[in-house]
């Protein structure tokens, strides 16, 4: 446990800025403050409990939070009284009201909620008796409740008998205690035997401007003060190099169904990983507790783990020509502060517009809402330290159409890093609705070779398992169909695939790669030519390469063919193939990407003379990855985003279909 008492000739308050939203420090001497009780009729006490009460009520409100009273955690301080209403006191109650009663303020448990004890008299039972006031953090990620700034009189924490001592003056002039997390340790609860320690009091990430929300807590310099922090320990604990991150995350997720929510999730995370190096050894370990003792822990494991880890002369941290120093800045961070009301809306409108498509969709598998911000920190020994906060957003719905008995279902979404940039969810709803609709009544084909036209969000996939077969690991590994194939032309020549990881607000976007390795733009391949792989600092060893700043994958891919025209939207891609599948869903995981087989479960719809004619299903389509990638004919301007990945629809030559 950490404990932070500030310099006697100091107090640390904590209030509520309207102006920002966040969590402010008002510093005050001790002498400022006269000798408190707890009656009501000292309003000066009284204005102050509400003061903090209101505020500490805001958090867990903005954490939707519930307050309430445990009735498992009552402490009386005369055992033998009975209860007023004689079967038990009032289960819930409003936490303002008691503190505001009472005179008190709420400090820290040690247990996994926040407390402190209340005065039976004043809410409501026998005079004399305790309870606590307790926010549940049941489903709370403790490390929040690490991080808040909670003032208290350990006197109030005695045994029965404290009866007369919940009258002494709550805040006595020269007397405060102040208990606070110090660099993110556990909230101590003011007994004794918690160790003390000095920390810096943790901030709150400056707050939207617009809205005084803050998505994340923690401010960056703090990140990186831990990063540091876990470097030194691992320096002086005898590691020859090492790395360290040291990141959190928040987010909002909402779904409903039927115009009824089904969930609401409310997320956040924070993780501090430490790798280590001995020698060639290597070792990791991370924690969610940023105390100092937690942090040597994490570090201490590292070390062991590494200990007895086989060496390995490929481990290593990047060497220092490789090293992003000086990171570009990429925009992309666009905090999307939606309250859980208006995300409920947003969905509700999705799930409307798909439903009001035809009466024929009669059902819905939902629709969802979520944002999502995150920050980290990055460093290691060799001098690289950088980190950026990020955000991802999205909206989604999915109908069910029926006719008689044919029930077909399918789905649509959008999804950016700036909320701006998301599809409205009416457009979203009534896409999803419309693609559902065109499923119905789907029939079989029969077996043969056929054109297959992939509409653009599953030509996406057709890049992934081109990644994957040019990844370090799985060269090294020699798993691969595509093995030792730098400047073999794998494509048509026509077939232009770039990576660029610096495009702002992009969802594939990164300054440097996971292992602080500079990136850039660059052709993956040109004219149908693999001109690169894609590698992080261990496989490219392993492989006797540089490292291509890929630790952690691909960047921003764009498939683009010279023979694209700016008109060819998918009508014009169909009658390009003219007779064919359109294949628009694919089923299971049938690709070997050691031999570059490719067989999947399909739907689509069969193309006569350039139009669809109807919808099929119950199809299996097969073919080696090899021959698909030399037989791209065409890539459509119909671009569409997925992830890490942008390309349009792409037309394969031939293919071998499985139906009747």
């Amino acid at each position: 446990m950490s404990l932070l008492i500030p310099p006697p000739d100091s107090l640390l308050f904590w209030t509520e800025s309207l102006a920002y939203g966040g969590i402010g420090v008002d510093r005050r001497a001790p002498d400022e403050f006269e000798p408190v009780g707890y009656r009501r009729e000292n309003a000066v006490h009284q204005n102050m409990t509400l003061g903090i009460a209101d505020t500490t009520e805001c958090l867990g409100n903005r954490l939707g939070l519930p307050w309430q009273v445990d009735d498992h955690g009552v402490t009386p301080d005369h055992t033998d009284l009975t209860r007023q209403d004689g079967r038990g006191h009032v289960v819930k109650t409003d936490l303002p009201h008691l503190l505001a009663e009472t005179g008190h303020f709420p400090v820290g448990h040690r247990q996994r909620r926040f407390g402190r004890h209340i005065p039976r008299g004043r809410a409501g039972a026998t005079c004399g008796e305790d309870q606590v006031a307790v926010l549940r953090v049941h489903q709370f990620d403790q490390g929040l409740a690490d991080q808040i700034l909670l003032v208290g009189d350990k006197a109030l924490h005695g045994g029965p008998g404290g009866g007369q001592g919940c009258c002494k003056p709550f805040l006595q002039a020269r007397q405060p205690q102040i208990l606070v997390n110090a660099l993110a340790g556990a909230i101590t609860d003011g007994n004794e035997s918690d160790t003390c320690c000095h920390g810096d009091i943790i901030a709150p990430m400056k707050p939207d401007p617009q809205t005084g929300a803050t998505p994340l807590f923690y401010t960056p310099e703090h990140l990186r003060d831990l990063a540091f922090k876990l470097l030194q320990m691992a320096r002086e604990l005898g590691a020859s190099d090492a790395s360290a991150e040291v990141s959190e995350s928040s987010g909002l997720s909402v779904s409903v169904r039927l115009q009824s929510v089904e969930t609401i999730e409310r997320t956040r995370d924070r993780a501090a990983g430490i790798t280590v190096y001995s020698g060639t050894r290597r070792g990791h370990a991370t924690t969610s507790d940023f105390s100092d003792q937690a942090l040597r822990d994490a570090v201490v494991k590292a070390l062991d783990i590494a200990r007895y880890t086989a060496e390995d002369p490929f481990a290593g941290l990047p060497e220092e020509h490789l090293i992003a120093h000086d990171p570009p800045h990429v925009a992309l961070y666009f905090p999307w502060q939606v309250e859980t009301q208006e995300a409920v809306r947003l969905a509700m409108e999705a799930e409307r517009s798909a439903m009001a498509v035809s009466p024929m969709i009669r059902n819905s598998e939902g629709s969802s809402v979520a944002a999502h911000h995150g920050q980290f920190f990055s460093a290691n020994t060799r001098g690289f330290a950088a980190g950026y906060p990020y955000s991802r957003h999205w909206i989604s719905a999915s109908a069910i159409a029926q006719a008689g008995a044919s029930m077909q279902r399918d789905d649509w979404y959008s999804s950016d890093r700036n909320p701006a940039m998301l599809a409205a969810p009416e457009a979203i709803g009534s896409y999803a609705g419309q693609r559902a609709l065109a499923r119905l009544n789907a029939r079989r084909l029969p077996t043969g070779r056929v054109p297959v036209l992939f509409e653009a969000p599953l030509a996406g996939g057709l890049l992934g398992a081109f990644v994957q077969a040019v990844s370090g690991s799985a060269l090294y590994r020699k798993s691969s169909f595509l093995l030792d194939c730098m400047g073999e032309r794998v494509f048509p020549d026509h077939i232009r695939i770039h990576e660029d990881p610096l495009v702002p607000g992009a969802m594939g976007s990164a300054p440097f790669d996971d292992e602080g390795v500079r990136v850039g733009a660059r052709d993956v391949v040109s004219e149908g030519v693999v001109q690169g792989y894609f590698l992080s600092c261990y496989s490219a060893r392993k492989l006797g390469m540089m490292s291509t700043g890929n630790a952690g994958g691909a960047h921003n891919l764009r498939l683009e063919s010279r023979l694209t025209q700016s008109g060819d939207d998918l009508t014009a891609m169909l009658r390009k193939m003219g007779r064919g599948l359109l294949l628009t869903e694919v089923m299971g995981q049938g690709v070997n990407y050691v031999t570059g087989d490719y067989s999947r479960g399909a739907f689509g719809y069969w193309v006569e003379n350039g139009e669809i004619a109807y919808p099929v299903e119950e199809i299996t389509i097969a073919a080696n990855m090899r021959d698909m990638f030399k037989g791209m004919v065409a890539v459509g301007a119909d671009t569409i985003c997925r992830g890490t990945k942008t390309t349009g629809s792409v037309l394969i030559d031939e293919m071998t279909l499985a139906g009747d």
